[in-house]
């Protein structure tokens, strides 16, 4: 079973729904997906909806440590402070039991990039870029974000290609306002433009003429 901390707090009564997952997920493993987003309340102050779940966890981690998997993911410095929420929840969810997932690599981002463009039935233009595929040179990019918190990796990969495709459909479009015959190929085909955008006209650079003056 798959949720996430947003999903649970979101219901009108987020412990009786999250009990229903438990109940659905027993016997195998329940997934929560940005459990740090439970924002229970400081000891002292009145319980609110991450508390009561928070509990309700606690509990069923030990009652039911024999038929159910539970699996806390987010960022590491935001799940440790989660951890430290009730002093038994270390030894429920011990360091032994802590996986960190490192980012992909420039190879493995450029791989998931290809392969979203041919889940989509497109392709890069066939040219280089100061001696690089334009694949390898959006891999490299994205790659520059690697080790912030917050990098997407495979979601980054796919929102930038989703800009590209909004850039390619404006080129298309506005060639089609003039009158120009669009083929297959350019549909399928994103291009040097479309990716990193045209290259500059120096003699009409307002910022090279300021630069000049």
């Amino acid at each position: 079973v798959m949720t996430s901390a947003n999903e649970i707090l979101a219901e009108q009564d987020p412990v009786n729904y999250f009990i229903g997952l438990i109940n659905q997920a027993d016997n195998g493993t329940i997934f929560i997906d940005e459990a740090y987003n439970f924002n229970p309340a400081p000891l002292g102050q009145t319980a609110n909806a991450s508390n009561k779940v928070l509990d309700h966890l606690m509990l069923v981690s030990e009652t039911k440590r024999e038929t159910l998997t539970i699996i806390l993911a987010g960022y590491k410095d935001e799940i440790m402070k989660l951890l430290g929420y009730n002093p038994g929840f270390p030894s429920r969810f011990p360091r032994d039991f802590t996986f960190e997932f490192p980012d992909y690599t420039s190879t493995q981002l450029r791989q998931i990039f290809k392969t979203m463009l041919k889940e989509r039935g497109l392709r890069c233009e066939s040219i280089k870029e100061c001696g690089l595929s334009l694949t390898k040179l959006i891999s490299s990019r994205i790659s520059q974000g690697r080790g912030r918190k917050g990098f997407g990796n495979a979601r980054e990969v796919r929102v930038k290609l989703e800009s590209y495709i909004i850039a390619q459909m404006d080129r298309l479009g506005a060639l089609t306002l003039h009158g120009k015959a669009i083929s297959d190929r350019d549909y399928s085909t994103l291009t040097r433009s479309d990716i990193i955008g045209e290259r500059p006209n120096i003699p009409t650079s307002l910022a090279f003429q300021e630069l000049d003056a």
